[in-house]
């Protein structure tokens, strides 16, 4: 597997639609994606017979010298109403009253071109639109391709078009207008929206979109730039760059959407989101994108998301998610990613760098990188999180890196989490990641963070489900003070089945490494933390306790002495918990929480043996770290996979 930093440089391209061969057609149906669609503006069909494709080829369809008619396409080998290559040419210099057929004679808007296809009943062509400015709501209710970013005259794209760079020289610019979406997509079915730069209008009194996708349509957006608007709205979220609505499925795909900048007046809900995909959506895959929240407001809510998904199936791949710079009065934030579908449906979150964000609250607040709650399958893995940041003066705010809750089934595995807040400010509650709720988890080979403000509660890890395998992951903390570092619940007949591999790194020695949450006497009700353990030998000793002997095996302390715990490694370097930071990665500071976001957490050369060769592996571990490399005996602890020298 790539490493995520290559991932967003060289992002994969779009598999476009399935269409009849033609060589008009090459950015829909391969090539390099920078010059797709480009064509001959004089529109020659010049091959001879032999090279042409009688199936597509408007000279030859179906036969040598079978030649369609001006109005005309070759489909399937044989006539059919349309233009000759397959497209509908238009520019900000068109005139609607042209055909639109010819590089030579484009129409003037987008809504024309698609108004022209739908009324030829014209089949497998694509609408292609030079730069420019297009002041309207294009309305995609019939199965077309748009595919946007040429130049006027040669009809190519530039070599830096698309993602990463989204080339501005050449770009195709809709903005909506008053009251109205820049893009609205309608029941139509597996077309592709690539290359267009999409602009909101303000909020009023309906909330401000850019794409707006309804009706069970399927789409996909590539290589497109998104943006939701400002104003003011009653309607939540007030903004949003895409809104998947309807029983809408829609992927977003090496694409660049922001949530814009609304307002939301009423006092709950949500000021914007990059993607929206309410209680009715079909669905939504996010691939190879940057998603960004918006700094959208709430009086009582949440300030901005960067993904909000509540319906169907969720998949978020490859992409890098900011929870935005949202306000609010009090309740959270940002969120880098909630994903809590209503119909229970699993939700994948693979391969992605999510920030919470870095918003402002005026009371008492919470900022979360990832929350994922359903009742099916959750797949986290090879994640980079942080739980970002909020600005509250005199005023207490919760951060969180990752919340998992509600699951059948959780897989957390090659994670590396930061519980956020490098800022310091005042905080009651810091978790690097939670799993509550849960019927079955596998957390293993993560590493999770916590620090460097003081906690007054709060640790790396709180894990509630009714069995859990929890193995090889790496905590530390950077900070000063901590409650615990991990927590444990068996209320209600919670298990641990699996205790193992786990080390501790940094935590000071005056407090408990683990709090174990047991069973009261009466069977309902639950004691907080009745055991608990600071030596890493009376951890084992706590959950083979709680658990059944043999739960816990190879847990160990690192510290910079160690007295009297036969599980403790000492580290003379870990004088403190920002330089046991250091000894683990080589480096290591506050603001940029060890540089984890923008090159993740990697094990240094001299890091702790402890920590570099674990003791051993449970069944079901991945057979690769979080940055492509092979897992080899003995495993490191955590997310890295380190061969080098260790101390």
């Amino acid at each position: 597997m790539r490493s995520l930093v290559s991932s967003f440089v060289a992002l994969p391209l779009l598999a476009f639609l399935s269409l009849s061969a033609c060589a008009s057609l090459e950015g829909l149906t391969g090539g390099d994606g920078r010059s797709g669609g480009n064509v001959d503006p004089n529109n020659d069909d010049d091959g001879a017979c032999e090279n042409a494709d009688l199936s597509s080829s408007h000279d030859h369809c179906g036969a040598c010298e079978a030649k369609c008619g001006a109005g005309e396409h070759c489909l399937e080998g044989k006539c059919a109403p349309g233009c000759p290559d397959h497209a509908v040419f238009v520019s900000a210099d068109g005139n609607d009253n042209a055909d639109g057929c010819s590089a030579k004679t484009p129409k003037r808007t987008i809504g024309a071109a698609l108004a022209l296809l739908k009324s030829l009943g014209a089949e497998k062509h694509e609408v292609r639109v030079c730069r420019g400015q297009y002041n309207e709501t294009v309305t995609l209710d019939w199965a077309a391709n748009i595919a946007g970013g040429f130049e006027c005259s040669t009809w190519k794209r530039s070599e830096a078009y698309g993602a990463p760079d989204f080339d501005p020289t050449n770009a195709a610019v809709v903005n909506a207008p008053s009251g109205g979406a820049a893009l609205v997509v309608d029941t139509v079915v597996d077309v592709v929206v690539d290359g267009l730069t999409l602009n909101a209008s303000p909020a009023g009194a309906d909330r401000s979109v850019a794409v707006l996708t309804k009706n069970a349509a399927r789409v996909t957006l590539a290589n497109d730039v998104i943006r939701g608007g400002g104003g003011s709205t009653a309607i939540s979220p007030a903004s949003v760059g895409v809104l998947v609505d309807d029983g809408a499925m829609v992927t977003v795909k090496a694409s660049l959407v922001e949530g814009g900048a609304g307002t939301k007046t009423t006092s709950s809900g949500y000021g914007s989101a990059g993607v929206y995909a309410p209680t009715k959506a079909g669905g939504l895959v996010v691939d190879g994108s940057t998603i960004r929240g918006g700094a959208g407001a709430v009086s009582g809510g949440t300030g901005s998301a960067g993904v909000l998904a509540f319906g169907g199936r969720i998949e978020v791949r490859l992409s890098n998610l900011h929870g935005g710079t949202g306000k609010t009065g009090g309740g959270s934030s940002s969120f880098g990613l909630l994903a809590s579908p209503n119909n229970k449906s699993d939700v994948d979150v693979i391969d992605n760098v999510i920030d919470g964000g870095n918003g402002t609250c005026t009371a008492d607040c919470s900022t979360t990188g990832a929350r994922v709650a359903t009742g099916g399958v959750i797949r986290f893995t090879n994640n980079r999180v942080t739980g970002g940041e909020a600005d509250a003066p005199g005023n207490d705010v919760r951060f969180t890196g990752v919340s998992l809750a509600d699951f059948a089934n959780a897989d957390v595995q090659n994670n590396e989490v930061f519980s956020g807040n490098t800022r310091r400010k005042l905080t009651h509650g810091v978790v690097a990641l939670e799993a509550q709720r849960g019927t079955t988890l596998l957390l293993a080979h993560n590493t999770l963070g916590v620090g460097p403000a003081p906690l007054s509660a709060g640790g790396a890890l709180v894990v509630d489900a009714k069995s859990s395998t929890i193995a090889n992951n790496l905590f530390f903390f950077a900070g000063t003070a901590v409650d615990h570092a991990a927590r444990v619940s068996s209320c209600n007949a919670r298990k641990v089945t699996a205790f193992r591999n786990n080390a501790w790194v940094g935590f000071p020695e005056n407090k408990p490494l683990l709090a174990i949450d047991a069973l009261a006497a009466n069977g309902i009700t639950c004691a907080t933390g009745v055991a608990s353990a600071s030596a890493a030998a009376n951890i084992e000793a706590s959950i083979d306790a709680t658990f059944g002997a043999g739960v816990a095996l190879g847990n160990v302390r690192v510290a910079s002495a160690c007295s009297g715990d036969p599980n403790c490694r000492p580290a003379p370097a870990c004088s403190s918990g920002a330089a046991c930071a250091t000894a683990l990665f080589g480096a290591w500071d506050d603001a940029t929480a060890g540089n984890l976001l923008a090159g993740g957490w990697k094990l240094t050369s001299g890091a702790p043996c402890a920590v570099v060769k674990a003791t051993g592996a449970t069944s079901a571990l991945t057979d690769h770290d979080a940055f492509g490399q092979p897992r080899t005996e003995p495993r490191s602890v955590g997310a890295h996979e380190s061969d080098a020298a260790c101390q």
